[in-house]
């Protein structure tokens, strides 16, 4: 598709959310209804860069704006709107049950 031609053209990877973990705390580091509103997730983080799976990789506001909350370099994915929505309220509802499982970045 087009859309996948441009983020192989500008190098960002996309991700499916349906079946990844992450760790409920790292979630929460970004607010939800911001992370709604902006349809973007932060998925790991380390102690050099912040991982965030984002509907629009080209929101430079967004970016930049967790570029500064974070103080660390952000790598970005793009990953479906509706998959970003599912996958927060998924892991809202694991974090109310006390279930948290680490996500696959090393």
């Amino acid at each position: 598709t087009i859309q996948q031609a441009l983020l192989h053209r500008l190098g960002v990877p996309f991700v499916k959310l349906r079946k990844l973990k992450a760790r409920a705390d790292v979630i929460a580091s970004l607010d939800r209804a911001e992370s709604l509103a902006r349809s973007c997730a932060v998925l790991h983080e380390t102690s050099a860069a912040v991982y965030l799976a984002m509907a629009n990789p080209l929101d430079e506001q967004t970016v930049n704006d967790c570029r500064f909350r974070f103080q660390k370099k952000i790598e970005i994915v793009m990953a479906d709107r509706a998959d970003i929505a599912a996958f927060l309220l998924r892991h809202r509802k694991d974090a109310t049950q006390g279930l948290t499982q680490d996500y696959f970045f090393a």
